[in-house]
């Protein structure tokens, strides 16, 4: 096991600027068999947790064959038996990023030549191996019945819950107690984990999960991603001391605003899809347009407010994550709402694209009555 940094190191660490070459000269990138030990077991506990933790199983969206995948939901089961205090920062980061690619060559292995014909979903040529393994050649892969895709946002989950408390208790070694603005950091990231798996029901109809392949993309940015960088707050968090009542006030404000949105658009949604007349909450109508296609788009509720407007309420969620970092005069920090910004614009343009090819002229009505896209008024 690398030693613990030095409390001068880490000081040094912060006012280094936060970079990249910082990290690399400050941490133990090279795995011990500790880390790998304790990356491969954490990974595995998830595998075993999910098997025998009792949970209900929810049909996902309908395949292109009309079959549905049945998920088991117990993931919040798996997170509060999973969490786990160790700090091997950089040996783990490489144990994840190895793992990452040791994982998608297993997937692109079997999904290329060991799954009936039917189950292949090529996004590119055949032999372009590269992007294939990047986006992955299958939607669903199952190994014996056990489902990757949905199952590995556990071990992302989990992980980011061992570091944070490792962060924390690292604070509260060094200065005895922990600071405002890393508890409120923290507590939104742990609320936000918790919330993810007591709505289980909904990551099903993820964009993730019903239109991606899994492919070193997503298995990257749940195995190495998620966990590591949605948890750089931290580095400078550590050793921030302050206290601002009025911005740890606007803080949780912003996260409520963005929750309220993010959940209640999501639950909106997810009750429509399940009952088509159900009244939401007892209060909004679920007021629809008719496709082409024996399908409905929805328009009343949020969803009369914007067509991506629970990504508005995700990267407020985000940007609450990273407001507690406010005086840091580095851009690591927030660099979680940053992509997350960016991936979600980007996801919104090519669901944007593909709807209008699926719904035609039906997409360019429903687009006149929803006219906003993400943020009313502005985008």
């Amino acid at each position: 096991m690398s030693p613990p940094l030095s409390k001068q190191d880490q000081i040094a660490f912060y006012n280094s600027g936060l970079d990249v070459v910082s990290m690399l000269t400050n941490f133990h990138f090279y795995p011990s068999m500790e880390s790998i030990l304790i990356y491969m077991s954490a990974v595995v506990f998830c595998v075993l947790a999910t098997l025998i933790l009792p949970g209900k199983r929810e049909p996902g969206a309908p395949l292109k064959d009309g079959s549905r995948v049945l998920y088991k939901t117990n993931g919040l089961s798996v997170i509060l038996a999973s969490i786990l205090v160790y700090g091997l920062f950089g040996e783990l980061l490489t144990v994840s990023l190895v793992w990452s690619i040791i994982l998608t060559t297993i997937l692109y292995i079997r999904g290329a030549f060991f799954i009936p014909e039917k189950e292949r979903n090529f996004l590119y040529p055949k032999y372009n191996i590269i992007m294939n393994f990047w986006c992955g050649v299958e939607l669903n892969p199952h190994f014996f019945g056990f489902e990757i895709k949905e199952f590995s946002y556990r071990p992302a989950f989990a992980m980011m819950s061992v570091l944070n408390l490792s962060y924390l208790f690292e604070q509260i070694r060094l200065y005895g107690y922990p600071s405002p603005n890393l508890v409120t950091f923290q507590a939104i990231s742990f609320f936000y984990t918790i919330d993810a798996f007591v709505f289980e029901y909904g990551m099903i109809y993820m964009f993730d999960i019903i239109e991606e392949n899994f492919g070193f993309m997503l298995v990257f940015g749940d195995y190495m991603w998620m966990p590591f960088v949605f948890t750089l707050q931290n580095l400078y968090l550590i050793n921030d001391l302050s206290y601002n009542p009025i911005q740890t006030y606007a803080n949780i404000a912003i996260f409520i605003i963005g929750y309220i949105i993010f959940r209640g658009a999501n639950n909106q949604k997810f009750v429509y899809r399940q009952d088509p007349k159900k009244v939401w909450l007892g209060l909004i109508e679920p007021i629809t347009l008719e496709t082409s296609r024996d399908r409905k788009l929805l328009i009343s509720g949020f969803w009369g407010v914007a067509r991506k407007i629970n990504y508005l309420g995700d990267i407020l969620i985000a940007v609450s994550q990273s407001l507690p970092c406010w005086q840091s005069p580095y851009l690591l920090p927030w660099l979680y709402p940053i992509y997350l910004t960016i991936l979600l614009l980007h996801r919104a343009h090519r669901d944007n694209e593909r709807c209008k090819e699926k719904y035609g002229k039906f997409w360019d009505e429903y687009c006149k009555k929803v006219r906003w896209i993400m943020i009313p008024g502005i985008y």
